[in-house]
């Protein structure tokens, strides 16, 4: 196979290609599993180790297939984001706080011990929307962030493709269907507690089993109804709830605007300015604080009595 592939130009056979399929076959398990869970947050210009809050070059070794979409900046402001959260969050400015450590959790595979969902939950126009568009350009939108519905959580297509994703998003959450109800909340623990999951794979006879790692997020009005006579299931969300409607003041441009540019993100920028939310600094030195249980956080008081069921 060597010999055949270094004595010049050859001509595109089944042989040639089965083979080497075959070499790159043999030689992926010695190159490890792609997307190790690391606390390690990687970005256009570095890995930012989460342990020690310090940025280094990526290397070989991380075996990361995919990057955030903007650069890693501690001195980056975004005074226009910042004053639209404090807006739409004025009723409980510790609501802040709570979505600044939720994006800064998605920016790694580890799940730094927090089995969680989060659920985005109030009326309609409360910004629910605007908040996972910067999330889904951040994460550089497909494949880093992949667009699912809960009562499809079963589906072998849907699981792929969240396999692949750092966050999975499902805009307009509703509670699955009883025919598929019990199947997804079983996938949907099975999922938020880091277990694995067998997906079944195209041309192949046996199914991969493996721990999906994505952050699963869900917007709604009201919770979607999740089979479990347990309750377990809603112990699962961390809720962030949204209690002002700004129908009939809606501003079209509003994604645009907060992103800085009227692309979907500037790649090549040194700086996150305007273009992005500021938790590509704060949130990330603030991750280790996410493995506390959420009833401890300071914000314990309206998490415990906010959500609706």
């Amino acid at each position: 196979m060597a010999r055949a592939l270094s004595s010049g130009p050859k001509a595109v056979t089944h042989n040639l290609l089965s083979g080497t399929l075959q070499v790159l076959k043999d030689q992926a398990p010695r190159i490890g599993t792609p997307d190790p869970t690391e606390p390690v947050a990687f970005f256009l210009n570095g890995a930012l180790e989460l342990s020690t809050g310090s940025l280094r070059p990526i290397c070989p070794a991380d075996r990361n297939t995919r990057t955030l979409s903007v650069n890693y900046d501690p001195a980056a402001i975004a005074p226009r984001f910042s004053a639209w959260v404090a807006e739409i969050f004025s009723n409980e400015p510790a609501r802040i706080a709570l979505a600044q450590e939720i994006f800064g959790w998605t920016f790694c595979r580890a799940s730094l011990g927090l089995h969680k969902a989060v659920l985005l939950i109030g009326p309609q126009r409360a910004g629910k929307g605007v908040l996972l568009a910067i999330l889904e350009a951040l994460h550089g939108g497909a494949p880093g962030a992949a667009a699912f519905t809960l009562g499809e959580l079963d589906n072998p297509k849907v699981l792929s493709s969240l396999a692949r994703a750092h966050v999975g998003i499902d805009s307009d959450a509703v509670g699955p269907a009883p025919r598929n109800a019990r199947a997804v909340l079983g996938l949907f623990k099975r999922i938020t507690a880091g277990e694995s999951v067998d997906i079944p794979q195209l041309y192949q006879q046996h199914a991969l089993s493996a721990p999906i790692p994505t952050k699963l997020f869900f917007a709604c009005n009201s919770a979607p109804t999740l089979w479990d006579d347990s309750a377990a299931a809603a112990h699962r969300f961390v809720p962030l709830v949204f209690d002002q409607s700004f129908i009939g003041r809606e501003d079209p441009t509003l994604v645009q605007r907060l992103q800085g540019n009227s692309r979907a993100l500037p790649r090549g920028r040194s700086k996150a300015g305007n273009a992005l939310p500021r938790v590509a600094d704060s949130s990330c030195r603030n991750l280790p604080s996410m493995n506390w249980p959420p009833w401890r956080l300071p914000t314990a008081a309206w998490l415990s009595l906010s959500i609706r069921y």
